[in-house]
C-alpha cells in the first residue's frame, strides 16, 4: 500500500490520474490526447494544440472510445481533486476523512519519538513498521486531496477546506461583522457609497468577464461553431456539462449562446446576466458561484477594508476619506478582490493545519529527548508554539498579502486605472504609519519587528509593486476601460527642461482639494446635525477602552471626533475650531460645525457653475462684516433681573436635559452664579476700580453623587467635600462650628538625613517613641488650647453649644486623630487644595501653615458641618455660612450616564448665565437672529455689493438658514413650510423664531428664549474665517518619506 501511494507522486502527470483511478481507466486513458498534452504542454494554463484539433472534430466522426473518454475524463479528474465543487453523493465523507487523517497523522508522529527512545520497534517490529507507514501514507493522501494550483500566479498550494465549508465559515464571519458594524452601515445615496460602488463596478467587470492579455485568451476558432450545438449537447452527462484541459479564462462576449451553455450549468447563470468562467485552480469546470458581489460602507474612522469569500466587501469611511481619489481607492478594492479570487482564506487555513502537524512533531521529538528535564521541555514547547503562531503563520500571511498586491495590480491595470497610483497608495499608507508613530500612538510589538508582522510594511509593498510595474503598464496600455489619459510621471533626462504641469492639471488639483474640504466639512456637519436644539438626539461615545458616554454636548462630540478623525485634515480643523469656540464662550460648538459645513456646501454650488473660489471668499468676508454690524443693532440691552437670567439658563439647559429637569435646575444655576459674582464697583470709582471683576466659575464646585434620581440634584450654598472623618468616634454633626484650615503635617515624618538609633533595653525604646511623638503632640496641644479658648467660653441661655472642626491639607496619623477625638474635634485630613481655597471664601478664616501663632481671628465659621455616608463613600457638608463666595452644585442620579449628561448641561448653563451678566445684553433665540440676518444680507447688502462678490453674500445668507432649518427638522416639522412661514412673518419687521412645540412662528422675546451675544459674535467670526481658508486651499500636501528623498525626487 505504501509503495503504491508513494508511486503515485513519483510518476509524471500524464500517468498520475490514470494510476489513481485504477487499471480499467488506465487502459482507456493510455492513448488519450489530453493526457499527453498535459504532460508536454510548455505553457501552463492553455489547451494544447492536440486538444483544440480534437474539439473541432465532428462528433459523428469520432470513435466510440473517444466519445466515452471525452464524456468521462472531466468526471474522473473532478473526483480525484479535493478542491473541486464536489457532488454531495460522491464525496459525502470528504470533510470527515480529511479531519481523521489530520488527527491520525498528528497522533502518529507524536508517538514516533517514544518508539525510538524506548526501542519499542525492536520488540514489535511489524507494528512499528506499520506505525511508521501510517503518517507517510496519511500525508500522501492529504496532499492528493488538497493539492491545488493558484489561479493567475500558477503557485502550488494546499487547500484543506471544501467550498461548502468555506462558505459556512464566511457566512459566520459575515454575521459577526454585521453585529459589530451593522449600525454604522451607510445607505445608498451617500456620496461615499457611490464612490465605492463606482470604483468596484469597473473592477468587477474585469474580474467577472475575465479580460486578459493576448497570451491568455483562447481565440474563437479553437471552439466549435454554432452549427455543432446539437451534437455537442449530447456530450453532457447526467452530472452536468463536461470540460477538459487546463485552466483557461474565457471572455463571454467573444462566444455565442452555445459555448455559454456548454461551459456553465444553468444553476450558475440563472440569476445573472454575466456568465463568466471563474477559474480557481487547475481543476476543470471551475464555474462561478451563483452569488454576486456585495459592498458595505461602514461609517467609522478606521483605515481598513476587507473581503469575505462570500463576496462581501467591507470598506470603512476612514479609508475613503484618507484616499479621496478613485484610482487610489481602486488599488485597495482590487487587493481585496484578489484575496477572494485567490481563495487566500482557505489556503491560509490549510497552511495552519500542516504547520500544526509539523510543530506537533517537533514538540513530540523534543519531549522524548528532554523527558528528564521538565523545565527544558516546557521551554522548548513554548518556543515552538511561538514560532508556529507568530513566525510561520505570519510569514505565510505576508506571502499571501504580497500575492494579493500583485493580482490586485493586474486587476487595477485591466480596469483602466493607472497602476502607478498603487505606488502612491502605499506612500500614503506609509505616511499614515509615520503620523501614528509621531502622534505617540501605541504600537504593538508585532508591528515593531518585520518578521512578526501579518502584512508587509508599506514601503516594502511599494518596492515589490515597482518590480511588477512594467507588466502592469503593458496591461494598462491595452485596456479598453481607460476613462482618462495616463498619469504622466516621466523622468527628466539630463539637459532636458522639466515639463510644467498644464493648466488643466492645476485646475484638477484645486477642484480635488476643494472637494476634499467640502466632503470633510459636510460629513462632520451630518454627524452633529441631529444634536442641535431641545429636540436634538443623543450621541453615544465609546472610547478605546470601551467606556461609554451619552451626551448632546457638542464640545464632547467634537473632542472625540478630533481624536478619531486625524486622517481627514478638514474635519480635524473644524472640530478644533468648535472646541476653541467652547473654550472662549462656552457654547455654540454644534452651530459652528453646521455653519462651516453649510458655507462650503453653498460655495460648492456656485463653484460647480464656474465661479472662482476667490470670488466666493470675498463675498464671505463682506457678509461677515455686515453680519457682525447687524448683530450690534439686533441685540437687546437689558439690566437682566433674576427672571431673565432664569430664562437664559433654561434656554441653555433645555438643549442638554429633559424639560422638567431643565426648569428645576435653571434657578439653581442662576443662584450659583449670583452667589459668586463679584460686587459692583462703587459709584465714585474711576479708572481700573470702575470695572467689575470677571466671574470665576471655578468657585462653583460640581460634586457628583450616584444616589437617588436626577431630580434630587440641588444647590448647596457652601462646600461639599468627598471625604469625611477618619476616626469612628469622631462627631458626625457639628453645629455653630469654628473651622480651622491648616496646611500642617500632624503625623510623624522621617528626617531627610539617613540616620539610625540603636537601643539596648525597652526603656530606651520607650524614650525614643516618646521623643518622636513629642514634636507632634506639641502641635496638637496648641490646637486643643485654641479649641478650648473659643468653645468653652460662657454660653448664653439662647446660644447653642459651639463645635470645632479642623480641615488639614496634609496628613493626620491615627494617634493624632485619637487625641482630637478625645477633645471633641471633627478632623478631616488630606483635603484638596481647591477646596481649601473655596473654604476660605465660603466660611472665612485664614489658612495656616504653622500652629505657632493660632488666634481666634484665623478661624472660619459655619452654622452646620455634617457627614453623609453613601455606601463606602463619605461626604462632608459645610452649610449655613454667612456670606458664601463659593457654592456647590451637587449632582445626583441613578447611573453614571445620567450624571454625565447633567454635568454637561450645568456647565453650559453656568457659562450662559455668566456671559449674559458680563455682556449685559441678549440676542433673541430659536433661530430668530439667523433668519433676520439672512434677510438683511439677501436684501440691501446684496444689492449694495458690486460685481460677483454678491454671489458670496447670497451664499452666506443661505448658509445662515441651516440653523433654523435644523431646529425644525429635529423638531419633526416640515423644513420648507417652517422656514417659509418664519420668513413671511419676519418680512413684516417682527422678531420671530420657530416654536418647536408647534412648528409655527413665535416671538422668542415673549417666551423667554435667549441666546448669548458673545456666542453669536464668535460663531460668525470663526465660521467665516475657517470657510474662507478652506476655499482658498488649492492643494493638500501630506508629509511622508517621499519628502526625504535625495535631490528632491518625488
Amino acid at each position: 500500500m505504501l509503495r503504491r501511494a508513494v508511486g503515485i507522486f513519483s510518476r509524471p502527470p500524464s500517468r498520475l490520474l490514470v494510476t489513481f483511478v485504477g487499471p480499467s481507466t488506465a487502459r482507456l486513458g493510455s492513448k488519450l490526447p489530453i493526457t499527453s498534452g498535459l504532460a508536454s504542454s510548455t505553457r501552463p494554463g492553455l489547451y494544447p494544440s492536440t486538444l483544440s484539433s480534437t474539439l473541432v472534430t465532428p462528433f459523428h466522426s469520432r470513435s466510440a472510445r473517444q466519445q466515452l473518454l471525452l464524456k468521462y475524463n472531466g468526471v474522473i479528474a473532478r473526483s480525484f481533486h479535493g478542491t473541486q465543487p464536489r457532488r454531495d453523493v460522491f464525496f459525502v465523507a470528504f470533510p470527515a476523512l480529511k479531519g481523521y487523517l489530520l488527527e491520525l497523522t498528528r497522533f502518529t508522529l507524536v508517538l514516533l519519538p517514544f518508539i525510538w527512545r524506548y526501542r519499542i520497534w525492536k520488540k514489535y517490529p511489524r507494528w512499528s513498521l506499520a506505525l511508521l507507514q501510517i503518517p507517510v501514507f496519511a500525508v500522501c493522501i492529504i496532499i492528493a486531496l488538497a493539492l491545488d494550483q493558484s489561479p493567475r500566479t500558477e503557485r502550488w498550494r494546499l487547500l484543506m477546506m471544501s467550498k461548502r465549508e468555506e462558505m459556512e465559515w464566511a457566512r459566520a464571519r459575515f454575521t459577526e461583522c454585521l453585529l459589530d458594524d451593522g449600525p454604522h452601515l451607510l445607505r445608498k445615496g451617500d456620496p461615499r457609497v457611490d464612490q465605492v460602488r463606482r470604483v468596484a463596478e469597473r473592477l468587477f467587470t474585469v474580474v467577472e468577464d475575465g479580460e486578459l492579455d493576448a497570451d491568455h485568451v483562447v481565440s474563437s476558432p479553437g471552439w466549435p461553431p454554432r452549427s455543432q450545438e446539437p451534437q455537442l449537447a449530447q456530450l453532457q452527462g447526467p452530472s452536468g456539462p463536461w470540460s477538459t484541459g487546463r485552466r483557461v479564462h474565457v471572455t463571454p462576449a467573444s462566444f455565442g449562446k452555445m459555448q455559454a451553455q456548454l461551459l456553465y450549468p444553468p444553476s450558475a447563470t440563472a440569476e445573472s446576466s454575466l456568465m463568466p468562467f471563474r477559474p480557481e485552480s487547475s481543476n476543470p469546470t471551475k464555474v462561478i458561484d451563483d452569488q454576486s458581489w456585495k459592498l458595505y460602507v461602514v461609517d467609522l474612522p478606521k483605515i481598513n477594508a476587507f473581503a469575505l469569500p462570500t463576496r462581501e466587501i467591507f470598506v470603512y469611511t476612514g479609508l475613503i476619506d484618507l484616499l479621496e481619489d478613485d484610482t487610489l481607492l481602486s488599488g485597495v478594492l482590487a487587493h481585496e478582490i484578489a484575496h477572494v479570487t485567490q481563495r487566500h482564506a482557505v489556503e491560509n487555513a490549510g497552511f495552519l493545519n500542516i504547520a500544526a502537524i509539523f510543530f506537533d512533531t517537533l514538540r513530540g521529538i523534543s519531549f522524548a529527548l528532554t523527558v528528564s528535564f521538565p523545565f527544558l521541555t516546557d521551554g522548548i514547547g513554548t518556543i515552538l508554539n511561538l514560532m508556529n503562531n507568530y513566525v510561520a503563520d505570519r510569514a505565510y500571511s505576508r506571502k499571501l498579502e504580497s500575492e494579493a498586491d500583485a493580482v490586485g495590480l493586474e486587476f487595477m491595470a485591466r480596469a483602466g486605472y493607472d497602476p502607478r497610483y498603487a505606488l502612491d497608495l502605499w506612500e500614503v499608507m506609509a505616511a499614515v504609519e509615520e503620523d501614528a508613530a509621531a502622534a505617540g500612538q501605541a504600537v504593538s510589538v508585532s508591528e515593531t519587528f518585520p518578521f512578526l508582522r501579518t502584512h508587509p510594511s508599506s514601503l516594502q509593498r511599494r518596492k515589490d509593486l515597482e518590480k511588477l510595474m512594467p507588466k502592469a503598464m503593458e496591461l494598462f496600455a491595452r485596456s479598453s476601460l481607460r476613462p482618462r489619459p495616463e498619469k504622466k510621471k516621466a523622468e527628466v533626462k539630463s539637459g532636458e527642461k522639466k515639463e510644467e504641469p498644464s493648466l488643466m492639471s492645476k485646475e484638477h488639483e484645486r477642484a480635488a482639494a476643494l472637494q476634499v474640504n467640502t466632503n470633510g466639512a459636510m460629513g462632520l456637519a451630518n454627524v452633529v446635525k441631529g444634536n442641535l436644539g431641545p429636540r436634538g438626539t443623543i450621541k453615544m461615545l465609546v472610547d478605546g477602552a470601551g467606556n461609554i458616554k451619552m451626551t448632546k454636548a457638542g464640545v464632547a462630540i467634537n473632542h472625540t471626533i478630533d481624536k478619531l478623525i486625524r486622517m481627514n485634515p478638514t474635519a480635524a480643523m473644524i472640530a478644533r475650531t468648535a472646541v476653541a469656540q467652547d473654550d472662549q464662550v462656552g457654547d455654540g460648538t454644534t452651530s459652528v460645525v453646521l455653519l462651516v459645513g453649510e458655507l462650503l456646501k453653498q460655495a460648492d454650488r456656485y463653484i460647480s457653475e464656474g465661479v472662482h473660489p476667490t470670488v466666493i471668499a470675498e463675498g464671505f468676508d463682506l457678509a461677515k462684516k455686515e453680519a457682525l454690524a447687524f448683530l450690534e443693532t439686533y441685540k437687546i440691552p437689558s439690566k437682566l433681573d433674576r427672571a431673565q437670567l432664569i430664562a437664559v439658563a433654561h434656554t441653555s439647559l433645555a438643549t442638554k436635559l429633559h424639560p422638567k429637569l431643565a426648569i428645576q435646575l435653571a434657578a439653581d444655576v442662576v443662584d450659583a452664579v449670583l452667589c459668586i459674582r463679584p460686587p459692583a464697583p462703587s459709584e465714585g470709582a474711576t479708572g481700573v476700580d470702575a470695572f467689575r471683576e470677571p466671574i470665576d466659575l471655578h468657585m462653583v464646585e460640581i460634586m457628583k453623587m450616584q444616589h437617588r434620581t436626577d431630580s434630587d440634584t440641588q444647590l448647596v450654598r457652601g462646600l461639599v467635600m468627598d471625604h469625611g472623618g477618619r476616626h469612628p468616634d469622631m462627631p458626625k454633626r457639628v453645629e455653630n462650628a469654628f473651622i480651622l484650615t491648616l496646611n500642617v503635617s500632624l503625623e510623624y515624618e522621617k528626617t531627610e538625613v539617613n540616620s539610625g538609633f540603636f537601643y539596648s533595653s525597652a526603656e530606651q525604646r520607650e524614650k525614643l517613641v516618646e521623643s518622636e511623638r513629642r514634636f507632634v503632640d506639641a502641635k496638637l496641644k496648641k490646637i486643643v488650647e485654641l479649641k478650648n479658648l473659643v468653645c468653652d467660653q460662657a454660653v448664653g441661655a439662647n446660644e447653642k453649644p459651639k463645635g470645632f472642626v479642623v480641615i488639614n491639607q496634609k496628613g493626620i496619623d491615627p494617634l493624632s486623630l485619637d487625641v482630637l477625638v478625645k477633645n471633641g474635634i471633627l478632623a478631616l485630613r488630606r483635603a484638596k487644595r481647591r477646596n481649601m481655597e473655596r473654604l476660605q471664601l465660603i466660611a472665612g478664616g485664614i489658612a495656616q501653615n504653622s500652629v505657632d501663632d493660632l488666634t481666634p481671628e484665623v478661624l472660619g465659621y459655619a452654622g452646620l458641618v455634617y457627614e453623609h455616608t453613601l455606601g463606602e463613600e463619605k461626604y462632608t457638608f459645610v452649610e449655613e455660612v454667612k456670606d458664601p463666595k463659593g457654592v456647590t452644585l451637587l449632582i445626583k442620579g441613578p447611573n453614571a450616564h445620567t450624571i454625565a449628561q447633567i454635568q454637561d448641561g450645568l456647565r453650559d448653563g453656568l457659562r450662559a448665565v455668566k456671559n449674559a451678566l458680563e455682556d449685559e445684553t441678549l440676542v433673541p433665540g430659536a433661530g430668530a437672529f439667523e433668519v433676520a440676518c439672512a434677510a438683511h444680507l439677501s436684501g440691501p447688502i446684496k444689492k449694495a455689493a458690486k460685481g460677483r462678490a454678491k454671489l458670496g453674500v447670497q451664499a452666506f445668507a443661505d448658509a445662515l438658514l441651516i440653523i433654523p432649518k435644523t431646529l425644525a427638522a429635529n423638531g419633526g416639522f416640515d423644513v420648507q413650510d417652517a422656514i417659509v412661514a418664519v420668513q413671511d412673518e419676519q418680512s413684516s419687521g417682527n422678531i420671530v423664531g420657530i416654536d418647536l412645540n408647534s412648528g409655527e412662528p413665535f416671538d422668542p422675546t415673549v417666551e423667554g428664549v435667549w441666546d448669548n451675544y458673545r456666542v453669536k459674535r464668535q460663531m460668525l467670526h470663526s465660521c467665516s474665517v475657517i470657510a474662507v481658508n478652506l476655499l482658498s486651499t488649492d492643494e493638500i500636501l501630506r508629509a511622508g518619506r517621499s519628502s526625504l528623498k535625495p535631490n528632491g525626487e518625488q
